[in-house]
């Protein structure tokens, strides 16, 4: 099995050189002075970032390096010159031109740029654990990425839906580079697999009748990738890359992970799995609480996510129930810790 690396990018909300920075920067692009810190669940601080790192060391010990990539700042847990942990700022990977950026899609759309980065790796964001033991073979067989395609309808919900946009766009570039019926032709077992659930195989038939692609499901999961598909996109659409790159703030016309993700499932280089298997997104609810909880304890899935949520009403209560159910799993400090964080 070849090295596979862990790449994750996160941001400290509490930061107040970064906040004054985002407030700095989002006034001018706005063109107003009065301008407070939006978007607040896609950037608050959820403080388990170390139990994602036990979490690796308890059930991935194979992993080789984990790239953590910030703006600067760093996890003050972290043992910094941990032999199995490289720190990446986003100036190792991006023009200073494009920086400081506030855009999770431009960051993650250059992680392949990272010095020393194996071929094969999983991205994760922060809000994805691993919950089980796992092997390399989850994540990558015969030197490919474990996936499958289930294809649906586009669906895009209310007026400022970024995600329902950016996916638009990620499939109008796949659209321009691949054919679905040759895709059929040249590898059918891509889109019709024994291994897929039934719901894949019936929604990929049904979606057969239009020659293009519509939308892709995905799961939110941790994602195992190919550097060298990050840099054959980047070689076949440059221009449009580097313009992404330069959003400070996310926008609806960016791409993201999804691109290369989107790239190696129409290209073949994939190993199909039943993607459906993989693990399980969670908005984080104080109603899901009993579920999540269960799920955690029990390690009924390999993987889950998370996902802070906009109508959260109780953040504090919220996050100290997390943080009680992973300590419950995780009482060990991992190797990556210098000190209990709380």
């Amino acid at each position: 099995m070849q090295p596979v690396d862990f790449v994750m990018i996160w941001v400290d909300s509490t930061d107040t050189k970064w906040q004054q920075q985002y407030i700095y920067y989002k006034s001018k692009e706005t063109k107003t002075k009065a301008v407070e810190l939006v978007d607040q669940c896609r950037y608050r601080d959820w403080n388990n970032l170390h139990y994602w790192f036990r979490s690796v060391e308890k059930f991935c010990p194979w992993v080789r390096k984990i790239h953590l990539v910030t703006c600067g700042h760093f996890p003050e847990f972290l043992v910094k010159n941990h032999p199995k942990l490289n720190l990446v700022t986003h100036d190792q990977i991006m023009e200073s031109d494009c920086l400081p950026t506030f855009n999770s899609h431009a960051i993650e759309i250059n992680i392949h740029k990272i010095e020393e980065l194996a071929e094969h790796f999983v991205y994760f964001n922060d809000d994805t654990f691993i919950n089980r033991p796992l092997e390399p073979e989850f994540f990558f067989r015969n030197g490919l990425p474990c996936d499958g395609v289930r294809l649906q309808p586009l669906m895009v919900v209310g007026e400022e839906n970024f995600l329902g946009a950016v996916a638009l766009t990620d499939v109008a570039i796949i659209n321009k580079h691949f054919d679905k019926r040759k895709l059929l032709h040249k590898n059918p077992y891509a889109l019709f697999n024994y291994r897929y659930s039934m719901s894949s195989n019936l929604g990929n038939f049904l979606s057969l009748y239009n020659r293009k692609f519509s939308s892709f499901y995905s799961t939110h999961l941790p994602q195992p990738f190919l550097k060298s598909v990050f840099e054959e996109v980047w070689k076949t659409e440059e221009a449009y890359l580097n313009e992404v790159s330069s959003h400070r703030f996310r926008q609806p016309l960016d791409v993201n992970q999804y691109l290369f993700r989107l790239w190696q499932l129409c290209s073949s280089r994939f190993y199909p799995v039943n993607i459906f298997e993989r693990g399980q997104n969670f908005n984080l609810r104080l109603q899901n609480l009993p579920e999540i909880n269960q799920v955690i304890k029990n390690e009924q899935l390999p993987q889950i996510c998370l996902n802070d949520d906009e109508h959260v009403v109780d953040f504090e209560k919220l996050k100290t129930e997390i943080i009680q159910i992973f300590d419950q799993k995780f009482k060990t400090l991992s190797s990556f810790e210098k000190e209990i964080s709380h």
